[in-house]
């Protein structure tokens, strides 16, 4: 027997109900996250860090801009807050093994539908989509979030004999902070940390080859990295005949990075301060920069 029902003028049908068949994850249970979550109305440079973001209430919004205005090298332009999320939800931020990169499934319509995100804090959740999409990019719910975190690779400047700054003038290693002033490239802009220790020298080339990556030549792979409290991408590469390892800071505004294969060169460095440690969660699909630096 089929039910027909039909919905008059003036009758008012509320949120959260439902008519008919529904596919895909259900907003505020086990992960899955949606606009009330982020306790409405969505208010650019509130919930969304980015004060230009365009606001799509109910359906999502757009980051434009993915550097903040608060300084050169600090990714604060992705970052997002859900201030109001669900008992359920509030019980699957509790069993996330803590800060880290994960993959994130967003909703129809978005120009991505899995990414990544570093997730910064549980409660409330405040998390930071990756630099390394192609902004403006816009965001639709529901926000469905893998519980297992990338692997990533810690690099504390304490592991290494040597560390030295080259780069434009005004770079600078203080034995804390790495200072990389605006004008260079990945090429000629980098750190170079020699003579590794047995356990971080192990760890790296560990790290390196569970993802094939070239450890002989100083190949140069795109990473997403955190670093003090601010993330954002670097090439880095490491050389087992000398124990080194080169990061530099990538200007993930220009898309030259996303090229497998790119000459160096042609890669602008993110002005900023570092602070180690850095932590090195390898770029998916892997990309590399050729095996050459200044």
């Amino acid at each position: 027997m089929t039910i027909q029902l039909t919905i008059g003028t003036g009758i008012t049908i509320g949120t959260g109900i439902v008519i008919g068949n529904t596919t895909g994850p259900v907003a505020g249970v086990d992960g899955t996250f949606g606009y009330d979550e982020m306790s409405p109305p969505v208010v650019a440079g509130t919930q969304l860090e980015d004060s230009g973001a365009t606001v799509n209430d109910p359906i999502g919004f757009t980051i434009n801009n993915p550097i903040a205005a608060s300084g050169p090298g600090y990714s604060h332009g992705t970052g997002l807050v859900f201030l109001a999320p669900t008992s359920s939800n509030s019980t699957f931020l509790n069993t996330l093994t803590g800060p880290g990169y994960y993959n994130i499934s967003l909703g129809a319509g978005s120009t991505a539908t899995n990414v990544t995100a570093y997730i910064n804090n549980n409660s409330p959740l405040i998390m930071y989509m990756s630099e390394g999409l192609t902004y403006p990019f816009t965001f639709n719910y529901p926000f469905t979030i893998n519980p297992t975190p990338l692997s990533f690779l810690t690099i504390n400047s304490s592991d290494f004999n040597q560390v030295h700054a080259y780069g434009v003038a005004g770079t600078s290693w203080n034995g804390f902070n790495w200072v990389v002033p605006a004008g260079g490239n990945t090429y000629s802009d980098y750190l170079r940390l020699n003579g590794a220790s047995p356990a971080a020298a192990s760890a790296i080339v560990n790290f390196f080859q569970t993802y094939g990556l070239d450890t002989t030549g100083d190949t140069g792979y795109v990473f997403q990295a955190r670093f003090g409290n601010d993330i954002g991408l670097f090439r880095a590469g490491y050389d087992t005949s000398n124990s080194r390892l080169f990061l530099s800071p990538i200007d993930s505004t220009s898309t030259a990075w996303s090229t497998n294969g790119a000459d160096p060169t042609t890669i602008p460095t993110m002005a900023g301060t570092y602070t180690f440690p850095i932590e090195l969660t390898l770029w998916t699909p892997i990309t590399n920069s050729q095996n050459s630096w200044c």
